[in-house]
């Protein structure tokens, strides 16, 4: 939130030129700060391609440091894409904005788009947290296996479901607060493009999943061993 509102306040003060200072620190922020953020995206979109979720190519492994390479990669890319929607340093007054309806176009996807993401997030962590809830029932074999399970299904099954709840409660008022990108209870057009990107990178997300678990690449996999073979040979 800080780069945003510093973005904004450099544009009204007639010196987004500079915001592209705040594109730098930013990425910077992402190195040093945020470090987990990146080896657990990299790290779950490696897992989703070892299984044939995504496509096996992120899921090559480096040979000297062990790490996912291209998985991490594409979590790069998509954190610098973060960092130009929180700077807007391409929107209508930052140091890289065209202007015109070009510059109208880059302001909407990463101003109303891109920086709008906050949905996506509840979404999959109120997933992540259903999935806490059903793992004892869906994979018994890797839970019974697991070394840390604090007071057996219950106590898993507690903390799933508090963390469906909350992430739950979290995107009601992402969708409902009227200084959110959404506000779906009286949204202006700003409002009606972020959801609609949202729901659009919902969608693609949605489909390469589909075709990647149903389609003609599919092969069959135990998924009761999940993450107990990674790395993988």
């Amino acid at each position: 939130m800080i780069p945003t509102l510093a973005s904004m306040v450099g544009m009204g003060l007639r010196l987004g030129s500079l915001n592209i200072l705040l594109f730098m620190f930013s990425i910077l922020w992402l190195v040093n700060d945020i470090p987990p953020f990146i080896l657990a995206g990299s790290r779950i979109i490696f897992a989703m391609s070892f299984y044939r979720l995504l496509p096996t190519s992120l899921s090559k492994v480096n040979d000297r440091f062990h790490a996912p390479v291209y998985a991490t990669v594409l979590v790069g890319i998509f954190a610098v894409l973060g960092a130009l929607g929180e700077t807007c340093i391409v929107c209508n007054g930052g140091s890289w904005g065209p202007g015109g309806i070009a510059g109208d176009v880059l302001t909407s996807v990463f101003s109303n788009g891109i920086y709008a993401t906050d949905l996506l997030d509840a979404v999959f962590f109120s997933l992540f947290a259903l999935a806490v809830v059903l793992f004892p029932f869906r994979l018994k074999r890797t839970f019974d296996a697991a070394p840390f399970k604090p007071e057996g299904k219950l106590g898993v099954m507690a903390i799933g479901l508090a963390g469906l709840i909350a992430n739950l409660i979290i995107a009601w008022l992402f969708l409902t607060s009227p200084k959110d990108s959404y506000n779906i209870l009286s949204p202006t057009s700003d409002n009606w493009f972020a959801i609609g990107f949202t729901v659009l990178l919902g969608a693609i997300g949605t489909l390469i999943y589909a075709y990647y678990k149903f389609g003609p690449s599919k092969k069959k996999i135990d998924y009761q061993t999940v993450f107990s073979e990674i790395p993988p040979e």
